[in-house]
């Protein structure tokens, strides 16, 4: 009781023609009632290449035959001195063929925190996939023991607390979203309709610093993806310092499969952002604003990662006008025959697109002056695509 498991699939089917075959599995035992304890483990977090990876992910589970309330878990005697406020369960919303060990794609899982829950990514915008602080029955689920990365002991262990003062008879349907915040959801679809979700959450005892109990990392970044960047963490759930202050500003992160268009959306909204505040995007790169509790913003994006084109804002300020100051120190401009790219650092690549995607050029230069020949080119608009210490920046350049 209190664990939970993960079930292996069959080897093969015997129908072999279906990209899909469906079975059935068992799930057998008592019905448990009372106090029940679950130990749960971290070792010493793994350093690989300077990149810190960290360990204590358990696989706990719902004991009882009723749902419970997340919350009153976390708080349940010491149970939050052990963990963070924060859980994870594996959806399979966007299932692939041959999938082993390790080589799981995409985000499938949905995750949960003190601010609220966000869905994983999938097919279509699907706001019912997004977790509540009520758990199923029999409901299995991923929380991280908190002790701090330098333990010098093996292994720490805990013991969490299960108890009948957490089970509740609240509807409890894991995929349905409940109780009003200060909060929203924005998705990032792409032209195949997969659709990434983020919750922003101004709740509780948030800060705007990364908080453990009320924010949550990517737990997998997919081909598509989108985040809220703060400092070096990509967050699927952002809770912010409540009350909401209209001066605060959500920097936003993205990642695109393909040359495409995608579209920024609201899945939904509560308290406040449901009643008479606005929520904008920021394009930093158009010059553009856009007020999304009124409409969607549709754009077009050339394949990687952008960090500092796109944020979130509460308070318009129209057009953004040309006096903006661009943080990333890369500036471009059009010269007689070339596009000038300056960086105030070493950048390694610029790639320059059309605007159908179309990639014409690459000048591979470890330089903090690239330039790219445009005399043979038509006059039109065009995308670079410029590589710098591990980012990417893409700017718009008009010939």
């Amino acid at each position: 009781a209190g664990k939970a498991y993960v079930i292996r699939g069959k080897d093969s089917f015997a129908d072999v023609s279906a990209p899909f075959t469906t079975h059935e599995y068992q799930f057998n035992g008592g019905i448990n009632n009372g106090a029940y304890q679950v130990q749960v483990q971290k070792s010493k977090n793994t350093v690989i290449g300077g990149v810190n990876y960290e360990h204590g992910f358990n696989l706990i589970g719902n004991p009882y035959p009723s749902n419970i309330d997340f919350d009153a878990f976390y708080y349940f005697n010491n149970n939050k001195n052990y963990i963070n406020a924060k859980a994870w369960f594996w959806t399979n919303a966007a299932p692939q063929l041959n999938q082993t060990g390790s080589g799981y794609n995409g985000n499938n899982y949905a995750t949960l925190t003190l601010t609220g829950g966000a869905p994983p990514t999938t097919g279509q915008p699907n706001a019912g996939l997004t977790p509540t602080q009520f758990i199923k029955l029999s409901q299995g689920f991923i929380v991280q023991v908190k002790d701090a990365t330098n333990t010098t002991s093996p292994t720490v262990t805990h013991q969490l607390d299960f108890d009948n003062s957490m089970r509740t008879d609240e509807a409890g349907r894991f995929y349905n979203a409940r109780q009003a915040k200060d909060r929203f959801w924005l998705q990032l679809t792409a032209g195949n309709q997969y659709t990434n979700t983020i919750l922003v959450g101004y709740v509780g005892q948030a800060t705007n610093q990364y908080d453990g109990d009320y924010d949550a990392e990517l737990m997998v970044e997919g081909d598509d993806a989108l985040y809220s960047v703060l400092a070096d963490k990509k967050l699927q759930i952002d809770g912010r310092q409540y009350p909401l202050n209209v001066e605060d500003v959500v920097p936003l992160g993205t990642r695109y499969a393909e040359n495409a268009n995608y579209k920024f959306s609201l899945a939904n909204r509560e308290g406040i952002f449901n009643e008479q505040q606005s929520i904008y995007l920021r394009d930093k790169l158009l010059n553009k604003e856009v007020n999304l509790s009124e409409t969607d913003y549709n754009f077009y994006a050339v394949k990687g990662n952008e960090n500092n084109r796109f944020e979130i804002i509460y308070k318009s300020s129209g057009v953004l006008g040309t006096q903006t100051t661009d943080q990333s120190g890369i500036k471009v401009y059009k010269a007689k025959t070339d596009f000038v790219v300056l960086s105030k650092t070493t950048m390694q690549k610029v790639e320059l697109f059309d605007m159908s995607g179309r990639l014409l050029k690459i000048v591979n230069k470890t330089e903090k002056e690239i330039r790219v020949d445009h005399s043979a080119l038509p006059n039109a608009t065009y995308i670079l695509k410029i590589y710098r210490d591990g980012e990417v920046f893409v700017r718009k350049v008009i010939k």
